[in-house]
């Protein structure tokens, strides 16, 4: 996963999951899924907007600029979430 080309990587912690680019950024993205993130997805058209599916069934979208409060949604599924990624628009994932 990545953003412009960029390689990312995260992990999973009890309280947070967190976001670590290449080029040395991070970010801690608070109500994190309570099973393991199978897919990170960044947005192309805004960079701050990331998608977390995960195996708990849920996929979360996070706005990194809104630090207060970054969690978006999250959508419940009907099994595990392997995959994600937005649509021709940020409004569909």
């Amino acid at each position: 996963m990545g953003l412009g080309g960029s390689q990312c990587a995260f992990s999973r912690r009890d309280d947070a999951v967190v976001v670590l680019f290449a080029a040395m950024s991070a970010y801690t993205v608070p109500d994190p899924p309570s099973d393991g993130v199978s897919c990170v997805t960044f947005s192309a058209r805004n960079p701050e907007l990331l998608l977390a599916c995960s195996w708990d069934t849920t996929v979360r979208c996070y706005d990194l600029s809104a630090a207060s409060s970054p969690l978006v949604a999250s959508l419940p599924q009907p099994s595990a979430c392997l995959a994600t990624t937005f649509a021709g628009d940020d409004a569909t994932a």
